[in-house]
């Protein structure tokens, strides 16, 4: 399995896909009257706007390699007792799907395979974005949301702290992130989602690019703990972060990988300080309810 794309509901289509061609230099694949779909490599999409009145969370997309895979996690997913939405399959470019709701309201949709181009010189060549990395949560229900991702969609735990929890599906250190609500939030945010660039030298021009375009990082650039990735972090129109990163750690043998626990590690977030400011900390959108209508 791997992180496939994410799925947001903004407030301004127009505006939200404006912001992140600029910050990010996505590609734009795909455009209706209600949705736009962006790409930052040969993928159909890696992000999913869909105009709303109400900024949040839509889904999560989680791609599989093959059939059995699929019916996998199929099985799993009926078993959990979770909720399966109807519409699996209908959004363009991703094969057969499977929709449900886990724990803390997210919404997945699991796939077999996405439509992608040829691949060329050009692609492997090319600077800038590489791919759609990982997403991180802020959680009331933290716990069972990692116990869903572990015994349902078969993700593995790579670090922990004090109420926070990093998973993984493939290689890199984390796919999936949670951490503790912020005090006073009850239900479940995406506080942000994160982009791979090949090299801490394209870390440094992506930030020059915001710098050309006058856009402002919220926090960074630093080295968090779990995964000792090289990170930098923006806000949206809408209020959650985009995370732009280098040098994931990556897990390739899994039988001697040992968590490591984080929580007596004072500067688990940042080695290289200072902490995140409250822009950063209370940053999130919603978990919002499904469009799709539960069938089970």
């Amino acid at each position: 399995m791997h992180i496939g794309h994410v799925a947001l509901r903004v407030t301004d289509l127009d505006r939200t896909a404006t912001f992140v061609t600029q910050a990010l230099g996505l590609r734009e694949t795909r455009r209706t009257e209600n949705e736009i779909f962006l790409s930052s490599n040969g993928k159909h999409h890696e992000l999913q706007l869909i105009a709303s009145d109400v900024a949040g969370l839509d889904h999560v997309g989680l791609e599989v390699e093959g059939s059995a895979e699929l019916d996998a996690v199929r099985a799993r997913v009926e078993a959990s007792e979770a909720a399966i939405l109807v519409g699996g399959g209908d959004e363009p470019g991703i094969g057969p799907a499977i929709r449900f709701v886990g724990p803390g309201g997210i919404a997945y949709e699991v796939y077999d395979g996405m439509e992608r181009r040829l691949l060329t010189i050009d692609e492997p060549l090319s600077s800038g974005i590489r791919k759609l990395g990982h997403l991180t949560f802020g959680s009331s229900e933290a716990e069972a949301i990692v116990a869903f991702w572990v015994d349902v969609l078969g993700f593995r735990i790579s670090d922990v702290a004090d109420g926070l929890t990093w998973t993984r599906c493939d290689q890199d250190h984390h796919g999936l992130a949670v951490a503790a609500a912020p005090e006073g939030v009850e239900g479940t945010l995406l506080h942000h989602h994160a982009w791979a660039v090949a090299d801490w030298s394209e870390l440094k021009t992506y930030c020059d690019n915001l710098a050309r375009e006058d856009i402002e990082l919220s926090w960074g650039p630093l080295r968090h703990g779990p995964g000792f990735n090289l990170a930098t972090y923006i806000l949206d129109p809408d209020g959650v972060m985009i995370e732009v990163y280098t040098e994931l750690l990556q897990i390739t043998d899994e039988r001697s990988y040992v968590p490591i626990d984080w929580s007596e590690q004072p500067r688990v977030i940042t080695l290289w300080g200072p902490p995140a400011g409250p822009e950063v900390l209370q940053a999130g959108i919603p978990v919002l309810a499904p469009r799709q209508v539960s069938v089970s």
